[in-house]
């Protein structure tokens, strides 16, 4: 059973004075796909320990940038060590591959043909300016670009990313 998220948060990096201490950090909107039921689900910083059944229930957790972003900012909401969770993080996938990191709006437009519909500094703008709805939309098209990205490499055994003008095809081996 695969699930597939996203988080956003409440404050950035340099409200918070630091980039070592990923749990100063707070969530805003959470959004998963659960593969076993083919449904998205939105969750709030109050509603984590539904999120944490849900992540229960899974035995992979997919995202862009979860073992270094997502999990370590979810993890003070969870009374399960998310880490001991089998992980198919498609950044660093890509990145053992690569040698450098590339991010989520070159691959999904590398893959996909599309792009984000925002960025990580603009949701911090929607929670602080009220904009749930708008926030929920984007977080919930940052998940949806991942797991077609996600499927894409695991029916084509590759996906690619845009630098510039060109697309490059990367080789990827992920169940």
């Amino acid at each position: 059973m695969k699930l597939v998220l996203d988080i956003e948060t409440q404050n950035s990096f340099q409200d918070v004075g630091s980039r070592s201490d990923l749990s100063l950090l707070k969530v805003s909107v959470v959004v998963a796909y659960f593969y076993p039921e083919d449904k998205f689900y939105t969750f709030t910083e109050s509603e984590m320990d539904q999120l944490e059944n849900l992540i229960l229930q899974s035995e992979y957790i997919i995202g862009f940038n979860t073992i270094g972003f997502d999990l370590p900012v979810l993890q003070q909401y969870m009374k399960t060590n998310l880490l001991n969770k089998k992980q198919i993080d498609l950044m660093v996938e890509l990145e053992n591959v690569l040698g450098y990191k590339v991010g989520l709006q070159a691959v999904a437009k590398g893959t996909l043909g599309i792009g984000k519909l925002s960025s990580g500094m603009e949701a911090i703008k929607m929670w602080q300016e009220g904009r749930l709805e708008e926030l929920k939309k984007y977080c919930l098209e940052d998940v949806r670009l991942t797991k077609e990205i996600y499927e894409h490499g695991l029916k084509n055994g590759a996906v690619k990313f845009n630098a510039g003008w060109e697309n490059y095809e990367v080789p990827v081996a992920w169940c």
